[in-house]
This record gives C-alpha cells, sequence and structure tokens, in this order.
C-alpha cells in the first residue's frame, strides 16, 4: 500500500507469535479488547494500569496459553494494546508513558504497539471531517494529555535504540458495554444510564457532528488494523456520522421524549460544540470491515430489556 498523505510511514509487518498483552486490562477499553482478542483466538496476557508497565509484572489477566506457538511470555507478544486513563491527571499521565517508553526501549521490544486516541483532539473545519494529518489542537487536559502521549511515542519510535513500531488509532464516541464495566465514562452510556433510570438529560440542540462508534466496532475494528501487512503510524476508527440534533431525536424515540432537553446549557468541559467526526478514508485502504452497529439499533435493542442492571448496555 502506498501513503499519499505524505505523512505517516507504511509499515510492513511480519512473523507472529499468536500472543497480544493488553496494559490497562482494567479499563473499560482494555476488558472489551481482552474479550474480542480470546474470541479471535488470540492469547492474551492482561495487565494493570495502576502500575508502571513492566514485563516482570506479575498480569492479573492470562487467557490461552494453550493458543500460543512459542514458550508464552509478554515481552514476544505480536503487539501491545495500551490504554491508561488520562483522567489521572496530566503530570501521572505523562510520566506512566515515559516509563512505558522507557521499558520498551531497555527491553528492545520488537514488536507492536497500539496507542488508543481520540480524534477530538485535533481540531476540524466545519463540515470537514478529521483526518489523520488534521492540527492537533487540545482543549482540555485530557487532550492535552493524549496528545502528549501520540509525541512522547514518536520521539520513542524516531530512537536508534526502539525496535518496536507503534500505531496510534483515534476514536470518536464510543458507546455500549458488553463486560459491564464499572469504569464505562463514555458519554452515551452515561446519558443512557440515567434515562433508564428515570432521570432526564440535557443536551445542546446542535448541529455539530459526531462519529459514534459501538465498543464492539472498535475491538474488531483494531484488531484488523493490527492484523493487517501494512499500517499507518495514526489511523481512525470511523463510526457512524451524527449531529448532535440527531443524537437528541434518536434519544427522544427510545425514551419518554420528556426527559431529553434540547438547547440546555451543558456544563462537561470537554464538550465542544464544533464538527469531530473521523475521516474514514485510511481505514478503508488499510483494512476491509462493515460495523455491526448503529446507534438507533443498539438502542432498540436496549429499550427492549429494560429490566437490565444499567451497567450491562450490550
Amino acid at each position: 500500500m502506498i501513503d499519499t498523505s505524505g505523512q505517516n510511514r507504511i509499515i510492513e509487518i511480519t512473523g507472529s507469535t499468536n500472543i497480544v498483552s493488553v496494559i490497562g486490562a482494567d479499563t473499560y477499553f482494555g476488558s472489551h479488547m481482552i474479550r474480542h482478542l480470546i474470541s479471535a483466538g488470540q492469547m492474551v496476557y492482561g495487565f494493570s494500569r495502576r502500575k508502571h508497565f513492566s514485563f516482570d509484572l506479575d498480569p492479573i489477566v492470562v487467557s490461552g496459553a494453550e493458543k500460543a506457538t512459542v514458550e508464552p511470555a509478554p515481552i514476544i507478544s505480536d503487539w501491545l494494546f495500551v490504554v491508561v486513563d488520562p483522567r489521572v491527571g496530566f503530570d501521572r499521565y505523562v510520566k506512566w508513558m515515559r516509563a512505558f517508553c522507557k521499558e520498551m526501549i531497555k527491553q528492545e521490544y520488537w514488536g507492536k504497539i497500539c496507542f488508543l486516541s481520540l480524534g477530538s483532539i485535533c481540531r476540524s473545519e466545519c463540515d470537514t471531517p478529521i483526518s489523520e494529518d488534521s492540527f492537533v489542537s487540545p482543549r482540555t487536559e485530557l487532550d492535552l494529555s493524549l496528545a502528549t502521549a501520540e509525541n512522547i511515542l514518536s520521539v520513542m519510535r524516531s530512537s536508534k535504540k526502539n525496535a518496536a513500531e507503534t500505531a496510534i488509532v483515534r476514536i470518536g464516541v464510543p458507546y455500549g458495554n458488553e463486560t459491564g464495566s464499572d469504569d464505562s465514562c463514555c458519554f452515551i452510556n452515561q446519558a443512557v444510564r440515567k434515562m433508564i433510570a428515570g432521570e432526564a438529560i440535557g443536551l445542546p440542540n446542535h448541529f455539530a457532528k459526531r462519529s459514534f462508534t459501538h465498543i464492539s466496532d472498535i475491538c474488531d475494528s483494531i484488531i484488523k488494523i493490527m492484523s493487517a501487512k501494512f499500517f499507518s503510524d495514526i489511523t481512525n476508527i470511523p463510526g457512524e456520522v451524527l449531529s448532535i440534533q440527531e443524537l437528541v431525536k434518536i434519544f427522544s424515540e427510545h425514551f419518554d421524549s420528556k426527559r431529553v432537553i434540547a438547547d440546555s446549557p451543558y456544563d462537561d468541559q470537554n464538550f465542544f460544540l464544533g464538527d469531530q467526526h473521523l475521516s474514514d478514508a485510511l481505514f478503508k485502504e488499510t483494512v476491509s470491515y462493515n460495523r455491526k452497529y448503529s446507534l438507533r439499533k443498539w438502542l432498540k435493542e436496549l429499550t427492549k430489556q429494560q429490566g437490565m442492571k444499567c451497567l450491562e448496555l450490550v
């Protein structure tokens, strides 16, 4: 594959051990990635987000040792999936990422590293999707943490002592909770949880666009990217493009419309009233994948199960 943007290096991947390590196994994204990796027939090591990562750490999850074609060991993982919650604060998060990269160089890790980021760290023009080379312009400390982490990985990638290849995957707005994770902080999940409990939610009645992607589609897309013969330094995982106004309408269709308050002040500092939908051009060049979920389909299934526990937003 030829990259015509001039912004991303193309990486050819060879060899396989059938092992993947998840750093942040005790996070919303990490727990789901483990579930999907196991379903895909991979052996999985899962490590806690609560300590600086080292290959000498004891994993909190080990699954599928019988599937490995070589003596199992995290350091020979085909790839590492890195997702550590940036809500811990900028200084702590950056310290963790720097320690992680130093560990990769120290151990001469030769595999691939997949880092989960957000498309919202980029600024786009009105009605223009965010591409992989869009201008990075953090608006919050969380955005700044992720943007800094991307740069730390870039510095590591350029080091003469580094043997690993890195893939940054950026997502839009995730939803769904197949594992019942209590770490599900995502906006859609929070809103649906409130409405199932009979509470009201407020949303700005605005035409700003977002990309909405079910957690299952996010995980399967990442596995597809990391299993591809070629991948780029940064790849967007696209989603269903909807405006906030359309989101208000969809919620009103599936819940009591009186509890969906449109055009109300929204006090989430991470919410930006501008377009933040992601381009899918590079994703389509890299893999062939059709999303399994749409927001309407998911909510239709969900509202049939009103007696379910709020966390089980499958």
